[in-house]
């Protein structure tokens, strides 16, 4: 009997671990279907574009605020991200609106035009995720070039 308390214990924590993967799924499938819809994409290729697109906008952001922003999303995706450490590694030239529409474009299949408006719909998706105040600081940490479609036109 004594072990009674500690095994129920165990099963809490189970049961409390349960619910946090459940809500950390549902809230990485919102955030997909947000994208999805967004961008027109299949939700896996959406995924895609969203990393690629972060992984190129991630540099130029100060620390403390890409954290602040990274800390702000599904925790499955916040998992997906970490994959921009190593690209960072390969990318010596600091990030492009060029090279980013580039990326974007040959992810999806697609044209620049293409590539623009679905570029602009994951801004718009991430934006939406932030708070008015961290998307302002994640706007006065992005190169100019990037700022205009980080912008609330979308």
């Amino acid at each position: 009997m004594a072990d009674m308390p500690e095994k129920v214990d165990e099963e809490l924590q189970l049961l409390r671990e349960r619910r946090r993967m459940s809500r950390c799924n549902q809230s990485y499938s919102r955030f997909l279907e947000g994208l999805e819809t967004a961008t027109g994409l299949p939700r896996e290729q959406a995924r895609r574009v969203f990393v690629s697109v972060v992984c190129v906008l991630e540099p130029p952001l100060k620390r403390e605020t890409s954290e602040e922003w990274r800390a702000r999303l599904p925790v499955r995706l916040q998992e997906a991200l970490w994959a921009c450490a190593e690209r960072r590694g390969m990318a010596a030239a600091p990030p492009s609106l060029d090279a980013l529409l580039e990326r974007v474009a040959a992810d999806i299949g697609g044209d620049r035009d293409h590539a623009e408006s679905v570029t602009r719909a994951v801004f718009a998706t991430l934006r939406a995720h932030l708070s008015e105040g961290e998307a302002d600081q994640v706007a006065e940490a992005l190169p100019l070039e990037f700022q205009s479609f980080w912008g609330r036109a979308c």
